[in-house]
């Protein structure tokens, strides 16, 4: 009985995994940017926790707290990208910094300016892209893009123009923060996923999806570490801090500056 019970929880657990790759693969295969951007949208917008004023006064994760308190001081200019509720610039802000940012849904960006207004913030949020910055931004001591957002820029290219839009807007001795989904030790799923996405990509003569490319339902890339240093260096930065736990995060600076090279080898896992 034990043994049979086992024997058939293994099968469904492989079972599932199997069809979620076929599910994805074809979402990746047969949608199109607009659909995987609009599958983002609406995702994002049915999530209370980002419109929600507790979670966005909440401040900073732990983790977000330490590249802070290790770069960041009072009276700096910070941009945060991906800025949904305004999170990050609340708390920054708070702390004396001049910050502003961009949000790809208009929902969150009234949230964010609503919340800034109410806390007497000179901060704002403005609409942007899924994959680029607002024109004219001007130079700043730090950027962010926030919790997560470099997840969902599809293709390593656009990731790549958008870290170069970034560098275009660093100081010299500037930081960049960002944050992502790890492959935690998973690429054979991936490898599924993505074999199965190309089949119809070939078919209908669209470019291929990337390995660790997923829709969970979103669209997110799951990282290697490997993979976000490449595209670091492809758009002159330099790696100087990377950790998979609790969340992948890094920070990049231009080559050259002065600073102790610190790599964590831990990964956290990728949503399922």
């Amino acid at each position: 009985m034990v043994s049979t019970f086992l024997w058939l929880s293994a099968v469904l657990d492989w079972a599932y995994k199997i069809a979620a790759a076929i599910l994805q693969g074809a979402a990746l295969g047969f949608g199109n940017d607009a659909f995987i951007q609009q599958v983002g949208r609406r995702w994002y917008s049915a999530r209370d926790q980002y419109f929600n004023e507790k979670y966005n006064k909440s401040g900073l994760f732990n983790w977000e707290k330490t590249i802070v308190e290790k770069y960041f001081q009072p009276g700096q200019r910070i941009f945060v990208w991906a800025a949904g509720g305004g999170r990050e610039i609340l708390a920054l802000s708070d702390a004396g910094m001049m910050v502003d940012g961009c949000e790809y849904i208009p929902s969150l960006v009234e949230t964010a300016n609503s919340l800034l207004t109410e806390a007497g913030s000179a901060s704002r949020v403005v609409v942007g892209d899924i994959d680029d910055l607002p024109a004219n931004l001007g130079k700043f001591d730090h950027v962010i893009l926030g919790w997560g957002g470099y997840t969902h820029v599809i293709t390593r290219e656009r990731r790549i123009r958008l870290l170069k839009d970034v560098a275009g807007i660093l100081v010299p001795s500037g930081t960049l923060t960002l944050s992502f989904w790890t492959r935690a030790g998973l690429d054979q799923r991936f490898h599924a996923i993505a074999r199965v996405a190309n089949v119809f990509r070939k078919l209908l003569g669209r470019e291929s999806v990337e390995v660790g490319d997923t829709m969970m339902p979103l669209f997110g890339h799951c990282f290697s570490r490997r993979e976000v240093e490449a595209e670091l260096a492809g758009a002159g930065l330099e790696l100087k801090i990377c950790h998979e736990i609790p969340y992948g995060h890094v920070v990049a600076m231009f080559p050259g500056n002065s600073d102790d090279r610190v790599v964590g080898q831990q990964s956290i896992e990728v949503p399922s």
